[in-house]
């Protein structure tokens, strides 16, 4: 395989927020004062404090340079890249047309320095170098979509989408769920990279817990993590009371039901931390005593009820779980639950696990219900995930830039997929797997559903075995 090397002798001079944008993959236009040469190559520095000796990180090779004079193109210009207003407006106070330079970025091995000296646009680096390890900002295929758009002057689909994020970087905010919709804002916009593997999987260090703390004796620590777990679920509690609550800081203490939340359903749990322990039925007992002394009769026989031990129950416990409809839940089995929901945030529907709560079986056969419903949500990721890659793997063989359902419906069934679906069942699942909040497939939307055509934007990655 030959190796590219490319010669840097000099630097190319950008305002910092035209560089920012640039090294950061957010842009791939340049507006230089004079023609520049397809294949030139420069590293890239700030224009500001420009009489010091300075450290360089990127560098960039022109692909593409045009003028334009139209009035409806330079105004199509500032819609596409708002950003570029001002510098347009000071190219055209002394001529009637502006370069406009499409460079593709890459990062340099190794610092390099710029001399402070001004040629036109450029300066001189300290010593010249050749560059043959190519890491570009941007992957090839987003390159080349992103080159194809500012060829054809085409506007971005998703204009509010970039506005909102741009306000996103300019607020400081300590939000970690704002920090997390900001991330996954740039992902879609594919301004940056998705990550090898949710940032979620940063939760799993207390999650990797549950199982080995509810085979412990160390009933507290269970307890506060049950809570934890069930408002990572997405559960509140509105109740404002120390003896049915959800306050991962706290217990029930004495007299107090060990969990509680009341929204998006109420759910009462009890929990035992058993190391090769039997669960006995006092532990059914108290979990009616006490949901019947702190919520009342109603609520109480409308929650969904749950005792969360590792231990077998024994026959007499089983029997009450049985008749009051008594959810048992293993450590095991909530952690699979929990790691579900961080590696994958929208993947479980709580509505449909009250569904799944709320029907027989109860009692210790109720865990296998629990991990039957976590089996078909992982195979539904899988399966997403499939159509997913088999869209990028095909349009990268044929050189399409989209693909229509019907001929996708022939691709898709021979892929070996985990599942066969109708035409209508996979159109849905794409549509699904293009919307805003996913963003992992862009659409192209027809005269009718037939009519629409697909293209890839980011894999969809699995996090779990």
């Amino acid at each position: 395989m030959t190796t590219l090397s490319y010669s840097i002798a000099n630097a190319f001079h950008l305002d910092l927020g035209n560089l920012d944008l640039l090294v950061k993959g957010r842009t791939i236009a340049v507006f230089p004062w004079t023609f520049m040469m397809p294949g030139q190559t420069f590293a890239l520095t700030n224009a500001e404090n420009s009489l010091v000796v300075r450290d360089l990180n990127y560098w960039a090779r022109c692909e593409s340079c045009k003028s334009i004079d139209a009035a409806a193109d330079l105004q199509l210009l500032h819609h596409i890249l708002p950003w570029s207003k001002s510098i347009i407006d000071r190219h055209l106070v002394s001529r009637n047309f502006v370069f406009i330079a499409l460079l593709r970025v890459y990062t340099l091995p190794a610092k390099i320095e710029v001399l402070p000296e001004w040629i036109g646009d450029f300066s001189l680096l300290k010593q010249p170098i050749m560059v043959n390890n190519l890491q570009p900002v941007l992957a090839d295929r987003i390159f080349a979509k992103r080159q194809q758009q500012l060829d054809k002057l085409s506007p971005s689909p998703y204009p509010q989408l970039e506005t909102l994020q741009q306000q996103l970087d300019l607020a400081s905010s300590s939000d970690l769920h704002i920090d997390s919709f900001n991330r996954d804002l740039r992902i879609f916009l594919e301004w940056e990279p998705p990550s090898p593997q949710p940032e979620s999987l940063t939760d799993l260090k207390w999650i990797n817990r549950i199982c080995e703390v509810g085979n412990s004796s160390d009933g507290n620590e269970f307890e506060k993590l049950v809570r934890r777990s069930f408002l990572q679920l997405g559960f509140t509690n509105s109740l404002n009371n120390i003896k049915a609550s959800l306050d991962p800081n706290a217990t029930g203490g004495a007299g107090g039901i060990d969990i509680y939340g009341d929204r998006p359903f109420s759910l009462v749990g009890e929990c035992k931390a058993s190391k090769n322990e039997s669960v006995p039925n006092s532990v059914s007992a108290q979990l009616i005593h006490l949901g019947m002394t702190h919520l009342g009769k109603e609520t109480f026989d409308r929650s969904v009820k749950i005792i969360f031990a590792a231990g077998s129950l024994t026959p007499a416990a089983q029997q009450a779980a049985v008749q009051n409809q008594m959810n048992v839940m293993t450590p095991t089995t909530l952690q699979r639950l929990v790691t579900l929901k961080a590696c994958y945030p929208g993947a479980i529907d709580l509505r449909e696990l009250e569904q799944c709560l709320k029907q027989e079986p109860f009692g210790e056969d109720s865990d296998f219900k629990v991990n039957k419903y976590i089996d078909s949500i992982q195979h539904r990721i899988k399966t997403l995930a499939h159509i997913v890659s088999t869209l990028k793997n095909y349009l990268e063989s044929q050189t399409f830039q989209e693909v229509g359902i019907e001929k996708f419906h022939v691709v898709f069934d021979l892929s070996h997929p985990p599942q066969r679906y109708s035409e209508e069942e996979l159109y849905h699942m794409t549509i699904e797997l293009s919307s805003p909040l996913s963003g992992y497939l862009g659409r192209i939307k027809g005269q009718d559903w037939r009519d629409d055509r697909f293209y890839f934007l980011r894999e969809l990655i699995i996090s779990l075995s």
